[in-house]
Order: C-alpha cells, then sequence, then structure tokens
C-alpha cells in the first residue's frame, strides 16, 4: 500500500530540516523536490556557517528560494575561520533578494586578532537595506 502524504505536510516536515538535509531530502523524489518550492519550507531559515559543516553548494543549489525565507538566521563558528565569514556574507548577500521579516546573526569562537567584523557588518547594511520591509510600516495589515 502507497501513502500519499499531502504537499504541505512534506513542506511543514521539509522546514525542520538545516539547508544541506534539505537538499539530500529533494532527491529523493520528484514529489519530495517538488515540494522544496513550497513557501512554508523557507519561510523559517537556519544557516550554520561552521567549519567542517559547509552548506554552500546547498546554498547555491537553493538561491532561487531565498526570496521566500522570512525569517533568517545565521550561525557563523568559529567566527576566527576565514571560510565560515565568507560563507555568512555569501547567505547575507542571498538574503538580501528577499522580503526578510527578521534577521539573525550568532557569531561565537575566538575573535582573530585585529578582526573588527567590518565585512560582516557591511554584509548585513546591504541585506537590511535591500529588506526594507523589516522596518517599514506595511500599508494594511498583514496576517501571518
Amino acid at each position: 500500500m502507497v501513502m500519499e502524504i499531502p504537499e504541505e505536510v512534506l513542506a511543514h516536515i521539509f522546514s525542520y530540516l538545516s539547508v544541506k538535509e534539505r537538499d539530500s531530502s529533494s532527491t529523493v523524489c520528484r514529489k519530495w523536490k517538488q515540494s522544496m518550492s513550497h513557501p512554508q519550507v523557507w519561510r523559517y531559515t537556519e544557516v550554520r556557517c561552521e567549519t567542517g559543516e559547509q552548506e554552500g553548494p546547498a546554498l547555491q543549489r537553493f538561491s532561487s528560494f531565498f526570496p521566500l525565507v522570512r525569517h533568517l538566521k545565521i550561525n557563523v563558528n568559529p567566527l576566527r575561520d576565514p571560510a565560515n565569514r565568507r560563507a555568512a556574507l555569501s547567505v547575507l548577500h542571498l538574503s538580501a533578494s528577499g522580503n526578510l521579516r527578521s534577521l539573525s546573526l550568532s557569531c561565537s569562537g575566538d575573535v582573530p586578532l585585529f578582526y573588527s567584523g567590518q565585512d560582516l557588518l557591511e554584509g548585513l547594511e546591504v541585506a537590511l537595506i535591500a529588506s526594507r520591509s523589516m522596518w517599514e510600516e506595511p500599508s494594511s495589515p498583514t496576517w501571518i
């Protein structure tokens, strides 16, 4: 007996997966790949920029879905790794094409000597300017 799982249920389940896990899941079958384009999958997205846990290839494949992201959390650990900072900047640039409602950037680990964080601050500025909807008042009520 084959059981059909509705797309909305799959989307809800996929929303709990990391970007890398979403990438793997999208290769299981056509239905799962199709379900990845459901807005609910991307509404709340967390990206880990961690040594040994780079989600870069998956991010590039899903870059077309970043306009669906409304709440983005980026974790950078450790901050001293330049590859992690570059990955975070890449995510910030991808998010600039969307309609973010909230953005969280969490940096942990040792801070490199003489590192002021200017690159991440500039990336944040680009994302915030592009996503003005975060601080502008909507012209009509928005129901979530």
